[in-house]
């Protein structure tokens, strides 16, 4: 399946290999998501995941069963890039434009 997105353009996938708990796939996926949204490559998000859903569970709930499935395919660059550039250009265009509409409104008066 994952080879299928890949012929079809999409430049990575998270899958599972075999079914998993409805109930473990939301808490590894959302922890996931917390390290991808931090701008960490997607591996390596996985395996915090992983690592984190390994750390609140014990006993039969950390058997491998629950958690292995999950496999990252194809790119794993960071989704989310941790560049400040574009806030810090943002803010100094907004202050730009505030500044000329200022400076405009106060002369029409």
């Amino acid at each position: 399946m994952s080879r299928a997105f890949s012929y079809a353009g999409c430049p990575t996938t998270v899958m599972s290999l075999w079914r998993i708990s409805d109930k473990t796939t939301p808490e590894i996926l959302e922890q996931f998501y917390r390290q991808i949204n931090k701008g960490m490559d997607i591996d390596q998000a996985l395996h915090h995941a992983k690592l984190d859903y390994l750390e609140n569970h014990r006993g039969s709930a950390a058997h491998p069963s629950y958690w292995a499935a999950m496999v990252v395919h194809g790119n794993t660059d960071p989704v989310m890039k941790k560049s400040r550039t574009v806030l810090t250009l943002s803010i100094v265009v907004a202050l730009i434009v505030l500044t000329i509409v200022f400076i405009k409104g106060r002369s029409k008066k």
